[in-house]
């Protein structure tokens, strides 16, 4: 059954060729461990002498292989319907997610270090000698998408790799700097569906002072829907340091300055960053409320939204640690 929406996805009609990946969408969704063979239909050329053609793979990896080759379709729509199916296949093996952000094909090596961390992490996994992963052809398809002309297909490639990065370990080591590179891109749509992604991982990746310097960049997006976004991922992310705490709050904090009606939202956002991270927030009380120095300063503003802003992560951290 595999064989036939398969052959579809040659189809000279777009529209076959998008029923086919709705085909593939479903028989994998039914039965993802069934064994099949791989399909030859696509493939390049001299795969029918790869022994490796004739060794079994589950429904749902077999599935990725053929909407990773749908990637390079002529039809945007059609780019677009695969690179969403990636994202909803279940339970696809680390080694094909890492080979969509490669155009290099893995070798058997690099095989065996998959199976090995995988193993560690994401449960058992079993590769032999004449395992096959994309064809030459479908390797990098994830790449490929988040460079395509059209930003539809970009905004597609980065949900579905955030979706995948939720259930994989091994690609979200790979993949954060990707998505994060795509918060740059020219056209706001796929900035925020970058930072969609992002908040979707929020509580399963820790981004480096590098990511956050390239997420604040984003407070500065004259888009409204932008910033409230980036301010609602950077109050959401896992911090784990007290320099990463200071780099987010002054960021929420100069955004105050630059954009006054985004105050309800940097608050809303200081409040949240207080209640989850009232021990950083201890550690640099201090040096935010400027009560460290041994000299006397100025009575503070009251009525300075930049110091209630302040007020507001402390209090907050207070009001969750009493102690």
């Amino acid at each position: 059954l595999c064989a036939q929406p398969a052959a579809m996805l040659g189809d000279d009609a777009a529209c076959v060729r998008l029923d086919a990946l709705g085909l593939l969408g479903a028989m994998a969704s039914a039965t993802p461990d069934a064994l099949v063979l791989p399909n030859q239909v696509l493939a390049a050329p001299g795969w029918a002498d790869d022994p490796a053609s004739s060794v079994p793979v589950r429904m749902t990896d077999d599935c990725f292989m053929q909407a990773s080759t749908a990637v390079f379709d002529g039809d945007m729509a059609v780019r677009e319907r695969a690179c969403r199916l990636m994202g909803r296949l279940p339970a696809v093996r680390p080694h094909y997610l890492l080979q969509t952000l490669t155009k290099r094909v893995l070798t058997q090596t690099q095989l065996e270090d998959v199976e090995q961390n995988a193993g560690e992490g994401e449960g058992d996994l079993s590769i032999t000698t004449s395992a096959r992963l994309l064809s030459a052809d479908a390797a990098g398809a994830f790449v490929v998408g988040l460079e395509d002309e059209f930003l539809e297909v970009r905004c597609a490639a980065v949900g579905s790799i955030c979706g995948l990065m939720v259930g994989s370990r091994l690609l979200r080591d790979r993949a954060l700097d990707v998505v994060v590179d795509m918060l740059t891109d020219e056209m706001d749509a796929v900035r925020l569906a970058a930072l969609h992604g992002l908040f979707l991982v929020r509580h399963v990746v820790e981004l480096s002072d590098a990511h956050l310097q390239v997420l604040a960049g984003v407070l500065d997006d004259v888009a409204e829907a932008l910033r409230h976004r980036a301010q609602e991922v950077l109050a959401a992310v896992r911090l784990t340091s007290s320099a990463g705490l200071l780099l987010v709050v002054r960021a929420l904090l100069d955004t105050l300055a630059r954009c006054p009606g985004d105050r309800a939202h940097v608050y809303a956002g200081l409040c949240s960053l207080g209640r989850r991270l009232s021990g950083l927030v201890e550690e640099v009380a201090g040096r935010l409320l400027a009560v460290d120095s041994p000299y006397l300063t100025l009575e503070p503003d009251v009525h300075d939204p930049t110091y209630v802003g302040v007020l507001v992560l402390v209090l907050s951290s207070a009001a969750s640690n009493p102690a």
